[in-house]
């Protein structure tokens, strides 16, 4: 199987990615990223910059 990794537009969340999750499966499983500050994250700071938010996101892949 392959797996698609999806990245949020600018203030964008990962519910974004739901319908076209539903379209690929179950050939392509999608894994969209949830930024800290967006919907069920809310109450999370977000990034200082652009490599700090890399780096958690490679870490939790």
């Amino acid at each position: 199987m392959v797996e698609l990794v999806c990245f949020p537009h600018a203030g964008g969340s990962a519910s974004y990615f739901h319908h076209s999750s539903k379209h690929l499966a179950p050939a392509i499983a999608v894994t969209a990223v949830q930024y800290p500050g967006r919907q069920d994250r809310i109450s999370e700071d977000g990034f200082a910059d652009v490599v700090d938010a890399a780096d958690a996101v490679a870490g939790e892949l």
